[in-house]
């Protein structure tokens, strides 16, 4: 189930969305009729928002891209803005200031088509609601809320996040607080990082239930390492 925030002063024009959301059944919506109201909501909820409906000009004179560098120092939400203008350049300076999407007015009347693009969004970005903030290796948090774990395993956390590839055994063993094994061969290695990861996703779970972003590769051939890799899709 989603969470959508739709901060909009013209209720009835989004009537119809809404309750098309509503009706799909993926989807809980909460809406605000002002900037003001907006934020206030975001620093009470900016753990669950996954996607924010963000109408360009609201009522309390709030700017709605102004709105979004506060908007995204609070949460890690997708924004998309909602306007009665086609104006290119608007868009262009709406996905500037960092939103995700643009959808105008007319859009809206179609609240199938806007339904798919809202799905479509959240499909490829899954995992946008789960902000990571690392401070050195003591401490990790995600979305404000801290991991249960031990300076070795944030250390190998943060490579993973830190790498866009895979990071493979013989890499990451230096990091664990295992300081017996010093040879070359794989298997001992591969136990003893698999135990570090396995630690790391359980405390993942911990705070997230159903976020899992570390994946195991197995090794290519009899003389490669296994790997992991955090992934983001």
């Amino acid at each position: 189930m989603y969470n959508i925030l739709i901060i909009d002063d013209e209720p009835i024009v989004i009537e119809a969305q809404v309750a098309h959301l509503r009706r799909d059944g993926s989807f809980n919506v909460s809406i605000e009729e002002s900037g003001e109201q907006g934020m206030k909501y975001i620093e009470k909820n900016r753990n669950a928002i996954d996607l924010i409906l963000l109408d360009i000009w609201l009522e309390d004179e709030s700017y709605g891209l102004d709105l979004i560098p506060k908007i995204s120092e609070l949460t890690n939400a997708l924004i998309v803005i909602l306007s009665s203008s086609n104006d290119t350049a608007e868009k262009v300076q709406a996905l500037e200031y960092g939103c995700i999407d643009y959808i105008t007015r007319d859009e809206l009347y179609s609240p199938k088509m806007t339904l798919l693009k809202i799905k479509n969004l959240l499909k490829a970005y899954p995992n946008s609601q789960y902000l990571f903030n690392f401070k050195g290796t003591q401490e990790v948090y995600i979305n404000n809320k801290k991991l249960t774990l031990k300076p070795p395993y944030i250390q190998i956390l943060k490579i993973l996040y830190e790498s866009s590839d895979a990071v493979d055994a013989k890499t990451l063993l230096p990091h664990t607080n295992q300081t017996r094994w010093g040879g070359e061969e794989r298997d001992p290695a591969l136990r003893i990082v698999a135990d570090y990861v396995n630690v790391i996703k359980k405390a993942i779970k911990v705070v997230a239930p159903t976020y899992d972003p570390i994946e195991y590769f197995r090794p290519a051939n009899a003389s490669a390492y296994a790997s992991w890799r955090f992934n983001r899709e």
